[in-house]
C-alpha cells in the first residue's frame, strides 16, 4: 500500500515531479479519484511558490487595476484604426485640446444614451491612465507594447496604441514636467499630516510626514519616513480617484468585520 506526504520529500523538484508523473499513471490505470486528487494537490504544492503576481512597468511596478483590465478588454473590441484615432484624441486632450464627445462616440461606437456615455468615458479614462502612467514612468515603446499584449490587446491593437504613444511620449512628458514645476508653488490644494512616533533621546520624532499638493491633473505627494528619508510620488487625477475608491472599499470591509 502506498503512503503519500503533502510535503516535498526530496529537495529536487525535477525528481519529485518524476515521482508525481509515475503516480499519475497509476491514477489513470486504477481510475482512482482519491489518487487523482492527491496528484493535483502535490502538483500545486510543488509549483505554487513560483506563481507570482504580474507586475507592469506602466503601473509603476504594481499589478494592473481590475477596472483597467475591464477597459482594456473593452478596447480590444474596437477596430485597430478606431483605437488609434481614440488614443490620439485622448493624447491631444492631455496636451490641452478639449475633449470632443462626438469623436469619442464615433471612435467607441457608443450611442448617446447615459449608459453608453459612461462606457465611452470609461474607455477614455483607461487610455488616459495608460498614457499618463507610462509616460510618467518613462516606459519604452517595446516594453509597453509587450505589457499591453499581456493584458489582452492583440498585436495589431497594441501596435496601434504604441504608434500614438511613440509620437506623443516626449510632448506629454514635457507637459507633465511643466505641471510638476507648477505644483511645487501651487496654492490650489495643500495638506500636511504629521504622525508622531516613539520618544527618541527625550524627543518625539515623527515616523511619517505626508504633504499633498495638487494642481491641474497631477498631484504631488511627499512622504517622509524618517529625518533623512523623503519619497516623492506623482499621481494623476485618475490615480487619486482610484485610490479614494480603494480606501473607501477598505473602510467598508473593516466596518463589516467590526459588526
Amino acid at each position: 500500500m502506498l503512503t503519500f506526504s503533502a510535503s516535498l520529500a526530496v529537495p529536487s523538484k525535477i525528481l519529485h515531479f518524476n515521482d508525481l508523473l509515475y503516480n499519475f499513471c497509476r491514477c489513470l490505470l486504477n481510475n482512482t479519484f482519491v489518487l487523482l486528487q492527491w496528484f493535483l494537490w502535490e502538483l500545486f504544492q510543488l509549483f505554487h511558490w513560483d506563481l507570482v503576481i504580474m507586475k507592469f512597468q506602466f503601473c509603476w511596478g504594481t499589478d494592473c487595476p481590475d477596472w483597467l483590465l475591464a477597459e482594456i478588454a473593452a478596447l480590444s473590441t474596437l477596430t485597430s484604426t478606431k483605437l488609434q484615432l481614440l488614443v490620439a484624441h485622448v493624447a491631444d486632450t492631455i496636451l490641452g485640446e478639449p475633449l470632443d464627445p462626438e469623436k469619442v462616440v464615433k471612435y467607441t461606437g457608443q450611442d448617446n444614451t447615459n449608459a453608453s456615455s459612461l462606457a465611452a468615458d470609461a474607455r477614455v479614462g483607461g487610455i488616459r491612465y495608460i498614457l499618463l502612467s507610462a509616460v510618467g514612468a518613462e516606459v519604452s515603446c517595446p516594453v509597453l507594447d509587450a505589457e499591453l499584449q499581456q493584458l489582452g490587446l492583440s498585436v495589431e491593437h497594441a501596435a496601434a496604441f504604441i504608434k500614438v504613444y511613440e509620437e506623443k511620449q516626449a510632448t506629454i512628458l514635457t507637459k507633465l514636467r511643466l505641471r510638476e514645476r507648477i505644483n511645487c508653488c501651487s496654492r490650489n490644494f495643500r495638506s500636511s499630516v504629521t504622525v508622531k512616533g516613539v520618544e527618541v533621546a527625550g524627543e518625539i520624532e515623527p515616523i511619517a510626514v505626508l504633504s499633498f499638493q495638487a494642481a491641474d491633473d497631477v498631484a504631488t505627494v511627499h512622504l517622509n519616513t524618517g529625518p533623512r528619508t523623503r519619497t516623492t510620488v506623482h499621481l494623476t487625477t485618475v490615480d487619486v480617484h482610484v485610490l479614494i475608491q480603494q480606501l473607501n472599499e477598505a473602510r467598508r470591509i473593516m466596518k463589516s468585520l467590526q459588526s
